[in-house]
């Protein structure tokens, strides 16, 4: 039997029949592409009959460094597939992280920057006198050691003051602006950005303050656990607490009273949720103080 295509003969049908679906040069002259079944994974040659793959793999048996190099991007290949997967996992991790971001930042713009009247006459009637002597008798009585050793320097100063003279006795109006009022006397002082506040506190605990830094000071110097590397570098973060709190009395700014504002305003905006009836003195420490002294540089409000 003959092919109509190529002309090849056959004995049998069956063979004639194979020859025509499967031979390469018989399906060009027919115009037809020939079905790749076997694709040698060594090299780029594709094969339509099973026979003719395996007797095309047996030339490569003597080839050790081409089944080695096959071996290499088989394995290279299932390493870039464990990376692919690792890589999809860290960008679900980084949906959500970024989803939860989102909605921390979707609660911030809707929390309140303001407060409303009722606070703010709450907080007159029931605020303390921010006096020297009212501050220095919470240094005396309540600012410990471990405010500074257990915190991280001015964060724990900061802890003390909120848990201390300013509990119940600052408030922010203004946390956009960082607009802080506290009282003095009768008056209520506006304080934007803390400045005042935080002068008349460094002026009020400095002798407390430096008694402990020192005390801290001695200590590190004779501690034993740790090199003197360490101890240098400690010494220079109380050295330059110190100075800090000795630019606060100045007037002048520095990396401790920025910590310090940012940490009391983010702690002291209030909830806008206060009835007429509510009443605010349960917050803080209450204490009968009626020596104080209006200072004429302070930016007072009038009572209402």
């Amino acid at each position: 039997m003959e092919c109509q295509f190529c002309k090849k003969t056959f004995s049998k049908k069956s063979n004639l029949i194979i020859h025509q679906k499967k031979t390469k040069y018989c399906l060009k002259l027919q115009g037809k592409e020939s079905e790749i079944m076997f694709n040698c994974e060594y090299c780029e040659k594709n094969f339509v009959v099973e026979s003719s793959y395996n007797r095309h793999l047996k030339t490569h048996e003597n080839n050790t460094e081409l089944v080695k190099c096959h071996k290499k991007l088989e394995n290279l290949q299932s390493k870039n597939r464990e990376l692919e997967s690792i890589i999809q996992s860290l960008k679900e991790q980084l949906d959500k992280q970024n989803q939860r971001l989102e909605n921390i930042a979707v609660k911030a713009v809707s929390k309140p920057t303001t407060i409303n009247n009722n606070v703010m006459n709450n907080f007159k009637l029931s605020a303390q006198p921010l006096t020297a002597k009212f501050l220095e008798v919470h240094a005396k009585n309540n600012l410990r050691i471990e405010h500074f050793t257990h915190y991280n320097g001015i964060e724990g100063f900061a802890r003390f003051a909120l848990e201390h003279p300013l509990k119940n006795n600052v408030i922010c109006t203004d946390h956009a602006r960082k607009i802080i009022k506290w009282k003095l006397g009768n008056t209520i002082i506006k304080d934007p950005g803390g400045d005042k506040l935080w002068k008349k506190l460094c002026e009020s605990q400095v002798k407390k303050t430096f008694h402990i830094l020192d005390r801290i000071n001695e200590t590190i110097q004779q501690r034993t656990d740790i090199d003197s590397e360490e101890k240098a570098m400690r010494y220079r973060n109380v050295i330059k607490l110190k100075g800090d709190f000795k630019k606060g009395i100045d007037g002048n700014d520095s990396d401790s009273k920025r910590i310090f504002i940012n940490i009391i305003i983010n702690d002291t905006v209030p909830s806008q949720e206060v009835g007429q009836d509510d009443n605010i003195l349960d917050l803080g420490l209450v204490l009968n103080n009626s020596d104080f002294h209006t200072d004429s540089e302070f930016e007072v409000e009038d009572d209402e």
